[in-house]
């Protein structure tokens, strides 16, 4: 295993079903999928094996999906009420480590019988092992109950659980701010929106001890829309191409390098995009950055050379695919002059790769890139596709305080504090 996926909440859990749509993405990945509602974990799409689903438990914290009565046992959710959701795991943290436990402990062949004398010494050691979780994507919404409420406790037991070995990418979709789109009937201020956003700093606070990077998918940018609800679906089907682009090389379409020996083009790994999604702060180590994600492609032939093969190849605009790209990304409001450091991978058939009248110009990426960096720190890579296409996607990531949007979801949790005297403090 390669990567696992959890998705906590109904947020998270539509994405990361979202991600196994792909072919052979159960090559490279685990998913699990974590629900205070067993409802929602019946609307999953393409994850339907029980194995993957776990539920919450007021009682005995998480459960198994394969649990008998478990739709009883997991209703209700927790309200939008992310400390709920997070006394309940709190007070059952070890069912979170009896979770991977049962999931990923693996049993060694036991020693044949021998007449040996030290045969005895040998069948009483342990004779199981942890499978190795090198990398985990933690998807979850920063608005509800669920999601934010479990985050960190999921991510601290991950850690616990491999000895601090595994790396985690959490991915964590922002409320939308209602009140900038609408007004209500007595033109009050929302504080809908102000809860949900006390809700998003709730879980980025409690996280951020516990992961090596942020990818924030913003719900802003669908906010406008006059039917948001309806877009849901396509939006994260969107977020989960652009995460698929990113883990799965060559994987996920049997692409054998080695028929192409022509051709080395720069490879971009999961340890670049860990270093692309943090920094380093003066000897403190490895602090988490902010990323926003984003994805263009166009299509390599027109719709005659589908119907007639004549072997024509348009070619690409690569600066305009850059630029869309940087237009597409997942957070509202972001300045990319501000951004630290990025990520570009292209993906390309290998004729894009060689031929000089339609080759990519990723030098021309690049510079792009380098020039939205403060750092001047671009991590670039191409991968092959047999697809008729070519792609970009892109990482740019933020000091926390150069994002608008999380600098506006801290003033509105701050004074939606101040008004509830009876909420505990964030940093509490």
């Amino acid at each position: 295993m390669s990567y696992l996926m959890i998705g906590a909440g109904q947020a998270g859990g539509a994405i990361v079903d979202s991600l196994f749509k792909y072919k052979y993405m159960n090559l490279i990945a685990d998913p699990i999928l974590i629900n205070s509602t067993a409802k929602d974990l019946h609307n999953i799409k393409n994850i339907s094996n029980r194995n993957n689903w776990y539920g919450i438990s007021e009682t005995h914290g998480l459960i198994s999906g394969r649990t008998q009565g478990f739709e009883e046992k997991v209703v209700g959710g927790f309200g939008k009420n992310p400390v709920r959701s997070n006394d309940v795991l709190e007070m059952h943290y070890q069912s979170i480590l009896d979770m991977f436990d049962e999931r990923f402990k693996l049993k060694k062949p036991k020693p044949k019988k021998s007449n040996d004398p030290e045969y005895q010494n040998i069948e009483n050691k342990e004779t199981e092992k942890k499978a190795d979780i090198p990398f985990a994507f933690l998807f979850l919404g920063l608005g509800g109950g669920t999601g934010c409420g479990i985050g960190s406790h999921i991510a601290r037991a991950l850690k616990e659980y491999t000895d601090n070995k595994v790396s985690i990418i959490a991915v964590g979709v922002l409320p939308a701010v209602r009140r900038n789109i609408v007004k209500s009937t007595n033109h009050n201020e929302d504080e809908a929106s102000d809860r949900q956003a006390w809700n998003a700093n709730y879980g980025i606070m409690r996280l951020k001890d516990f992961v090596d990077g942020f990818i924030i998918v913003d719900n802003q940018r669908i906010a406008f829309e006059s039917n948001m609800e309806s877009m849901y679906l396509s939006y994260n089907d969107y977020i989960a191409t652009c995460i698929a682009d990113l883990v799965s090389g060559l994987i996920l379409e049997r692409i054998d390098p080695g028929q192409y020996p022509e051709l080395n083009p720069p490879v971009i790994d999961i340890n670049d995009i860990l270093t692309a999604l943090s920094f380093d702060h003066k000897g403190r180590g490895r602090e988490p950055g902010f990323a926003s994600i984003g994805r263009a492609s166009s299509i390599t032939c027109d719709l005659l050379n589908y119907m007639i093969p004549l072997n024509k190849n348009k070619k690409i605009d690569t600066l305009m695919l850059a630029r869309l790209a940087a237009k597409k990304q997942s957070i509202s409001n972001i300045n990319l002059n501000e951004c630290g450091k990025n990520l570009a991978l292209i993906r390309a058939p290998p004729h894009y790769l060689k031929k000089s009248d339609i080759r990519i110009n990723t030098r021309g990426i690049e510079e792009f890139m380098v020039k939205n960096s403060r750092l001047n720190e671009c991590h670039l890579g191409v991968s092959l596709t047999k697809r008729n296409l070519v792609s970009l996607t892109t990482l740019f990531t933020f000091e926390k305080e150069q994002i608008p949007r999380l600098n506006e979801i801290i003033h509105l949790a701050q004074s939606y504090e101040e008004k509830s005297k009876n909420l505990a403090s964030i940093e509490a």
